[in-house]
């Protein structure tokens, strides 16, 4: 599903690789992959946890992970 038009996307991540620097490609079930803009100083994301993905200022995006910060994300596929 195409995220035009959607103010926040809830799902579970169903897996995650890491692209060094903090910085993680995070894949979700529906298929759809998104990578952070910017590095998780918190914990790693692991698959099975649960993501929000909400709509941000000038068409980014904010995903927030198992109540973790936020960290700005887009939408690689």
């Amino acid at each position: 599903p195409s995220e035009e038009g959607v103010s926040h996307i809830e799902a579970k991540i169903a897996s995650v690789r890491s692209l060094g620097y903090g910085k993680w490609q995070i894949g979700l079930e529906d298929g759809a992959r998104w990578v952070t803009t910017e590095a998780i100083t918190t914990s790693d994301p692991k698959a099975g946890q649960g993501i929000t993905i909400r709509r941000a200022a000038m068409g980014s995006f904010m995903g927030k992970i198992s109540g973790g910060r936020a960290v700005r994300m887009k939408r690689v596929d």
